[in-house]
């Protein structure tokens, strides 16, 4: 079985749901879910984990990236960072898919995050 460092990771850095996880493994979305919130397995550790792991490669990733993983990492959703820079969730989105390359809310979710 696949650890829940390894389950997040997927999540987080290589953008997959975790029904698409789920699937690969033969188990329920909500089963993951279930198990990467459980105390047992410290979601507080990993996750600092991964943060340090995103800080040390970060230079791989293109900016769109290292914004929806930075966010994801720190349990922010895309309304709470919007609301921080001063626009609409949607356009978060539409940066994190790398659909506005060029929007002024690129750098300012930058800064704000801190990528």
């Amino acid at each position: 079985m696949i650890s829940v460092k390894e389950i997040k990771k997927n999540h987080i850095f290589n953008n997959k749901s975790l029904r698409e996880i789920g699937q690969d493994l033969g188990v329920s979305k909500q089963y993951l879910s279930f198990i990467c919130a459980q105390k047992k397995n410290q979601p507080e550790l990993i996750n600092r984990q991964l943060l340090i792991e995103f800080e040390r490669d970060k230079a791989k990733y293109p900016i769109h990236e290292k914004i929806r993983i930075k966010r994801k990492l720190l349990n922010y959703t895309q309304a709470d960072v919007a609301n921080k820079v001063g626009t609409f969730a949607s356009v978060v989105t539409r940066i994190e898919a790398g659909q506005m390359p060029t929007s002024i809310f690129v750098q300012r979710l930058a800064d704000y995050l801190e990528v």
